[in-house]
């Protein structure tokens, strides 16, 4: 059976009740438990590439086709997407909304518009087909140099460039 070790206190030298394998052996555990956690917490780290969670978030785009049309000169639809808020022109009129994404969805809600009367009928038609597109949660595809709505229930596709 191993000795029993011996601690300095304040009051002179003590008896442990502890044999020094039990000493050594709880050195042991606790070495090993510290390594552990060291090597969990390093392998946990993401090194992953971090997805930015709102792709369309500060960008503006022009509508260059509704359904294969293009817009009307002078009259070209813009598209701005904030934080949580869409924004722009239909060619006509103004209209601004909520949205938010899920998955490949854009979801519009309480959008609004001006009441502005288009004088060019073309140009009132694309602007109706874009908002009626909006408020259909479409489907979206981003790239760096391109933005597609795809309207859920109208299949209208709507092909859009960056403003900038």
């Amino acid at each position: 059976m191993a000795k029993p070790v011996q601690l300095a206190a304040a009051a002179g030298w003590q008896q442990c009740s502890r044999p020094v394998s039990s000493v050594t052996s709880n050195r042991a555990a606790l070495f090993t438990m510290v390594a552990a956690v060291v090597v969990a917490t390093s392998c946990a780290v993401d090194s992953s590439p971090t997805v930015d969670a709102n792709p369309l978030a500060g960008t503006a785009w022009l509508v260059s086709s509704i359904d294969g049309q293009p817009p009307v000169a002078g009259r070209t639809p813009l598209v701005r997407f904030d934080e949580d808020t869409v924004t722009g022109s239909g060619g006509c009129n103004d209209f601004d909304g909520r949205y938010s994404l899920d998955g490949d969805r854009l979801i519009v809600v309480s959008i609004g518009t001006t009441a502005d009367t288009c004088s060019d009928q073309k140009a009132q038609d694309l602007e109706d087909e874009l908002l009626k597109t909006l408020r259909e949660d479409p489907r979206f595809i981003a790239l760096d140099d391109a933005l597609t709505l795809v309207g859920t229930s109208s299949e209208i596709v709507i092909r859009l460039v960056p403003a900038d």
